[in-house]
């Protein structure tokens, strides 16, 4: 990613936005583009007068690297984005830890008298 990061630092920041390099296939585009993203043309003024602008090819004056764009995305968007996923990952791990303590008792009531050489490997929070 050196490379990239590099090319990332030519661009002229702007206040308020986050940059990254995304795939173009259409899915992809499709979903980023559902997130917020928008794509760096080489007459934006985060470009204009970089070498970015200057080796644009692209018909569409999208800058590209191979099968990636620029793109930027609002840092509000982008904090929000990274909310909902931490929220979805918090969520996920509850319910694997309360299906694992779960399935740990149910084990316990099976075994009977002799479940108390069964240890569970973390206690379930409360």
């Amino acid at each position: 990613m050196g490379e990239l990061d590099e090319i990332l630092r030519q661009v002229k920041q702007q206040t308020g936005q986050e940059y990254r390099m995304i795939r173009l296939d259409d899915a992809n585009v499709t979903i980023k583009r559902f997130r917020g993203y928008d794509f760096v043309l080489a007459d934006d003024p985060e470009v204009k007068g970089t070498i970015l602008a200057k080796d644009c090819k692209s018909p569409d004056s999208k800058i590209k690297i191979g099968g990636s764009a620029l793109a930027r995305i609002s840092k509000k968007d982008a904090q929000k984005h990274r909310e909902k996923v931490a929220k979805r990952t918090a969520t996920k791990l509850a319910l694997i830890k309360g299906t694992y303590h779960k399935e740990g008792e149910n084990i316990k009531r099976q075994m009977g008298k002799g479940h108390s050489h069964f240890k569970t490997i973390f206690k379930a929070e409360e």
